[in-house]
């Protein structure tokens, strides 16, 4: 994990090749603060949970993977990851959601890049077979006794 929700690094951080932009996903509904730029490059990997934001007092260059974990989050929620002083037109390769709640559910998240935040617009869809969450096999048959 890259900080812990609700401190603030000073500096810049720059995630190279092959690493992993993180806050802890016991921290929920804090905030990660960065005194300078951010820079996530193409191979990198972030991950946030719903209800954590990350505040850039300079400028943003996203860039990789985000994943971002939400807790079974009603159709149509809109959450804002980032906010930012400067945005420099560049954005994630693949956004995935991931549905840690109780509920089933299959979810896409549509990023948005704004010029002061990031965030991402989930919608649920329906799932197939494969995608649902804790299906359960179904059985059919028929039991037949023999009695003596």
């Amino acid at each position: 994990d890259l900080g812990v929700a609700g401190t603030t690094v000073y500096g810049s951080i720059n995630i190279t090749s092959g690493g992993v932009f993180t806050v802890d996903a016991n921290t929920k509904n804090q905030t990660l603060i960065i005194g300078g730029d951010l820079t996530l490059s193409q191979q990198s990997q972030t991950q946030l949970t719903s209800g954590q934001n990350v505040i850039v007092s300079g400028c943003v260059t996203f860039g990789g993977n985000l994943t971002v974990q939400i807790d079974s989050s009603g159709p149509n929620n809109n959450i804002t990851l980032f906010q930012y002083e400067c945005y420099n037109q560049s954005i994630f390769s693949a956004v995935e959601i991931q549905n840690l709640g109780t509920e089933s559910g299959c979810y896409d998240g549509n990023a948005y890049y704004g010029e002061k935040n990031m965030g991402i617009l989930i919608s649920q869809n329906p799932c197939s077979s494969s995608e649902k969450k804790d299906h359960k096999p179904l059985i059919i048959g028929v039991v037949v006794g023999v009695g003596g």
